[in-house]
This record gives C-alpha cells, structure tokens and sequence, in this order.
C-alpha cells in the first residue's frame, strides 16, 4: 500500500463522484462542484502525514530480565526494559508508547515470569486479569499469548491461560479445553475447574463473575496475595460512565479476594494516552480509575532515534527532483501503474536505484538502505518531528528554506515530488526476504467533511459561486447562500428558497425547508432562481425576467431591463438579471417535483453528500486502487444500530460501483 497516493486518488474519486451525481451544465454552477473538491478545506484537508523512525533498541550492557522461560529473537526496546524492571518489582505502570511498540510485551513477558515462578512453587490460582475494551482486541491478543506460551519449554503445560467472555459460552463447537499453539482455554466449565494463571476478559464479564454464583467459582483457588496484576488495555477508551464502572468494579474485585488494590501491579496501555507533557493528568486520571498511587515515573513513553542517529550522514545523498522529473511524477501519481511510478520516483530521489524488478523483495531491501543516505529524507523527518502535518504550502516552504534547491518548483510540483518521496519511503522495507519489515512507520490521515446543509452564494451568472455549511455561515452572509438544487437528465442547476411575504427569497430554517420540500405539497412557496443573460433571451421572454439584488435578497419585475437602472435603489448593489419562478409538483403516483429547465420528471435532487455516500466511495476507491495490495478497511461507528445500518448501505453502495466499473 502507498498511502499518500492513495489518499490523493480518494479525493480524486469523490470529487469525480460528486460530479457526475451532480452535473452541474450551466453558468455559474458549472465547475463548481470541481473547485469545491479541489478548494483548501471545503471538502477535504490536505493529507496530514506523520513518519516515525525507530524505537531505541536497549543497550549491549542491559540484560534481559526473564532468560530462565523467555528468549526473544529481538532485543528489547530501552522503553521496554524500563516497563520490564518497574513492572517485575510489582510497580503499578502506564505504558503510553506509539503504535507497534510492543506495548503487550511490556506487561505480558514480567507476568509470564510471574507465572512460571509460583507455579514452580506449585501456587495455583488467578494470578493476572487482563482487561479488553473489545472482545475482538481480547480474541487477538489470546493468539499471540497461546504462540508465546507454546513455544517456550519451559512455560508449556506449565503456566495457563483462559479467555472468560460472553461469546465463548458453554457448549459452542469452536470453544477450546486445552492450551494449543493457536488458542488458550475458552470453555467456561474448563476454566471454572481449572482457573487459569492469566484471565482474559472483558470489563462487563468481569462483572458477572464477581456477581453469578456459578462464575464466581473462578476466584475460589486464590488467596488474598495470589492475584498481583490487574492489566487494562486501550486505557484512554475508560473515560466517562466506562471509566466509573472499571474504576468501581476494581474496589469490588479487591473487596472479594481480601486484597488492596495498593498491594497490586496496576498497568494500564495506550497508544494514544498522551506523552511527557501529560504525565501528571495522565498519573492522577490512573489514580482514580485503579485507586491506587503512581509515582513520578511511572509513565512510560516511547524514546525513538533521532534523525542525525538514524541517518548515514558521512555518505549523504543530496539527490532533488529536477521541475521534469517534477511534471512526470504529477501524471504518474494519477496513473494505475504503481510500478512505474515508484520506478520514477526512485529515479528522481536517489542518485544509486536498485537494478531490480520493483516488486522482489530485494528491491524493496535496497531501497531502504539508499533512502538511508537521503539529506531530504533527513530533513523532511526532522521538519515532520514525530507529529503528523499536511503536505501543503507551508510544509513545503519549510523545506524549501533548508534546500536552497527545492524552490525551483511551484507548490503543486513540489507537493508531488514530497508525495513521491513519501511513497518511496512507505514501500521501502528491512529485514530479511523472507520477513520483511517496514522501513519507518508512515501514518496518512485524510479528514473529510460531510457536505450536508450545503448552501451556495448567490452570485450573477459569470461569478464565481463559493459553498459552505449552514453551520460555519456568519449572521453577516448566511442570508446571501440558499440551498441547490440539480437536474441529473439536463444538468440544470439553481439556487432554491422560500417566498417571503415581504417579497424577500430566503431560508431562515433549513430543518423547515427540507420539511417542507420533502413534504411535496401543493401550496409550498418554493421558487428556484437562476441567473440569466438578457442579451441571449428570446424577443417576447424579457417578461420572465427580474431584477434581483443577492444583498437584499429580493427581485423586482421590470418593463424593460435599462443597464442604467440595475441598481438596487434600496441599497444600490448592481442587481442581476434572474429568472424566479414557482417549484412545479406533479401529484398522482408518486410525488415529484418537475425540472424547471427541462421538464424532466423524477431528476431533480438537492446537492450534498451525507458520510455514508462518502464513506462508500471511499471503500469503493480503496477496494479498486491499484496502489493498494491490502483491500481489508475498518469502519467505526457510534452505535450498533448505526453500524448495522451502515453496513448493509455499504455492502450494496460498493457492489453497484463494482459492477458500474
């Protein structure tokens, strides 16, 4: 996957979407829908991105702390050895680290220690709770502990764990009664007669078994100092009522083993917690949840490498893009061929490309190791500093001040030769063939707005028409911007409102208007208007026409249209030549309204696009983009009942683009 481009083509295809929803044929709507897609923030942000290098691997003279039953491949991260020896003491810590951090080993490898140690002293009982938000994250994370404990000797068929939640209910045929290299014990009735070491569950599960008889049989081998961790996954999705529900169900936990929640090794997680600046709101929010203290340093945070460590800078690679080079990779990155550009983007970037096929392997391995002499690379990460940016004017100004070279383009080249880089460094991979790593953690963010309660300026015919939300207008011009309707048979588009008994044309509640359009009344004052040019008009049709002021927001109908006179004698704005007329129903059947322009029946809509329409195409592009080798897409929602809805919208959305394509 090249997310950067990809980010760059789902802009592209919801602004082809719109466009072809809404094709928008005549003056001074026509383009329009174009330039709101292409404009700053009205639809979408520039793409924001974030590349991160490294963790700091410990240190040679550091000593991993549990060889007797754990023997990693991999040294340690410096900020794992540190959760290590805070965590093995039994000092409650929050491990707030970045995404692939190893945050899970940081807590997992010292209780499996634990485990193995009192087993061998032949104590039996619960002795770690780790808490999931989601069953799926809990389903996930029991896969990689059953490999761990699989494949290390001396902890198999000797430390145990269970998963106790609601979807592993007795009796289910793909419930687990042993241990394996793929899956820990899911039966209840098993885990109730064999209460496993490590207790995998959930924040309401746990709940039930404090509170079910039956279940509650889990805790009846532990004694009050058996149980010593008591662990919390996605820590910052515990806040409001959840976070007092945790932070309750903890002091009654404690309450049934005779224990202090002082006496146990709180850890709670997060990718998203915060960092060294939150540290103390961080400590005092822990607190209240796990009521128990954290000290001064028991916040974790990642310690990654710096750009001057990372980088070989004794054989600096001072490779730019030439304005040509520049052009050429503008038209690829709207291409299919992901090859090719990538071969292009090398090309431009690295005075040394790797003579082999783009998609082995090896290219990729290269690949890393020459972007590893980039000065520009260097300097972009060092500009980014870990936070995620847009790649837009003021990025590219930066770097343009510390590479004398780089202004030698306009802002659209340089954003796609930054875009190429990007790509290159998302494709770039280390390790060995045969496991293949990423080169640096690349992160795209791409935020959208939902184009609903959109309005539009009214404006004469060769002006230039602007769009905004109802909700982001100021009370100085959200009178002169009225709803849009459009044709999809003729492509004729106008501004729609409500006549005003003082002869005003407005929307004063866009609830009322869309109540009231989709009411199809016959007794609505809904009238469409569109600009005009008096000169093109038929003899005879000058009738048809008024003159109307968009600051005043209301028309006058004239004998004759006097250049002389077209200013607004209540404000003296230049007035336009408009056409005003009623919205015309058509009853019987089903109602409709009729297309002014062309009389067409069932084709006018009103212009906007709401998330799950958005959404849809998003997928659609995503599914279909050929810079995309990983079409699996999450989608996140508030509700179940909006989840469900959305699904099925979404199922049907992006089967009718495949088959349209």
């Amino acid at each position: 996957m090249i997310p950067i481009v990809l980010a760059r083509h789902i802009r592209d295809g919801l602004a082809d979407y719109m466009e072809t929803t809404f094709p928008m044929t005549n003056a001074p709507f026509k383009g329009s829908i174009r330039s709101l897609a292409r404009n700053g923030s009205s639809l979408a942000q520039s793409p924001f991105v974030s590349i991160k290098l490294p963790f700091r691997v410990a240190g040679k003279h550091q000593q991993f702390p549990f060889d007797e039953c754990l023997h990693p491949q991999y040294r340690p991260y410096a900020h794992q050895c540190q959760a290590f020896e805070r965590i093995a003491a039994g000092k409650s810590t929050l491990v707030a680290t970045g995404t692939g951090s190893g945050k899970t080993e940081c807590f997992l490898y010292p209780i499996l220690d634990y485990c193995y140690q009192q087993r061998r002293l032949g104590r039996i009982g619960i002795k770690a709770v780790l808490v999931y938000p989601m069953n799926a994250l809990a389903s996930d994370q029991a896969k990689r502990l059953a490999s761990l404990i699989y494949n290390r000797p001396e902890l198999r068929n000797n430390v145990s764990a269970g998963m106790y939640v609601g979807q592993q209910a007795q009796g289910r045929n793909d419930e687990s009664k042993g241990m394996s290299e793929s899956s820990i014990v899911t039966s209840h009735g098993t885990l109730l007669k064999n209460p496993p070491d490590i207790l995998l569950t959930n924040y309401k599960m746990l709940d039930y078994l404090l509170v079910r008889p039956e279940d509650s049989q889990l805790w009846n081998g532990n004694d009050p100092d058996t149980l010593r961790y008591f662990v919390v996954d996605e820590l910052h999705t515990f806040d409001g009522a959840q976070g007092t529900d945790l932070a309750c169900l903890l002091r009654r936990l404690t309450d049934r083993l005779g224990t202090s929640s002082r006496e146990l090794c709180c850890i709670g997680t997060s990718a998203t917690m915060g960092s060294d600046d939150d540290a103390d709101a961080i400590r005092a929010y822990a607190s209240k949840i796990f009521n128990t203290t954290f000290d001064t340093d028991s916040v974790i945070t990642e310690d990654r490498l710096s750009a001057s460590e990372f980088f070989d800078a004794e054989s600096y690679d001072y490779t730019v893009p030439g304005p040509e080079q520049a052009d050429e990779l503008m038209r690829m990155e709207s291409d299919v061929d992901q090859g090719a550009y990538l071969r292009t983007a090398a090309q431009a970037w690295l005075a040394d490309v790797p003579e082999l096929p783009v998609e082995s392997a090896q290219y990729r391995l290269s690949l890393a190791q020459n972007l590893r002499q980039s000065r520009f690379l260097a300097l972009l990460i060092e500009q980014l500093s870990g936070s995620p940016q847009p790649i837009g004017v003021e990025l590219c100004h930066e770097l343009a001040i510390k590479d004398a070279r780089f202004p030698n383009f306009d802002r659209q080249q340089q954003s796609a030769t930054v875009d190429a880089l990007i790509a290159l460094v998302s494709y770039a991979r280390v390790g060995t063939a045969e496991a293949l790593r990423p080169f640096l953690n690349v992160q795209v963010q791409l935020w959208y707005k939902e184009l609903r309660r959109i309005q539009a300026s009214v404006v004469p015919k060769h002006g230039k028409v602007a769009y905004a939300n109802a909700i982001e207008l100021s009370k100085k011009n959200i009178d002169n911007y009225l709803p849009v309707i459009n044709c999809r048979d003729c492509g004729g588009t106008a501004w729609i409102g409500f006549a005003q008994k003082d002869g005003r044309i407005a929307v004063p509640d866009l609830k009322a208007f869309y109540n009231e359009y989709f009411a199809y009344r016959p007794s609505n004052d809904l009238v469409v208007l569109q600009p005009c040019d008096i000169d093109a008009m038929p003899d005879g049709a000058n009738n048809a026409i008024e003159w109307f002021c968009n600051r005043c927001m209301k028309g006058q109908t004239v004998a004759s249209f006097d250049p002389g006179e077209c200013n607004c004698p209540e404000c003296g704005t230049q007035r336009i030549p408009m056409t005003v007329h009623a919205l015309e129903l058509v009853a019987g059947g089903r109602k409709h309204y009729r297309c002014p322009f062309c009389a067409g029946e069932q084709s006018l809509a009103i212009v906007g696009l709401r998330a799950t329409g958005q959404i849809g195409v998003m997928l659609t592009q995503l599914s279909g983009d050929g810079f995309n080798d990983d079409d699996k897409s999450i989608v996140f929602s508030e509700s179940v009942q909006d989840a469900s809805y959305r699904a099925s919208a979404f199922n049907s959305r992006t089967w009718r683009f495949a088959l349209r394509n």
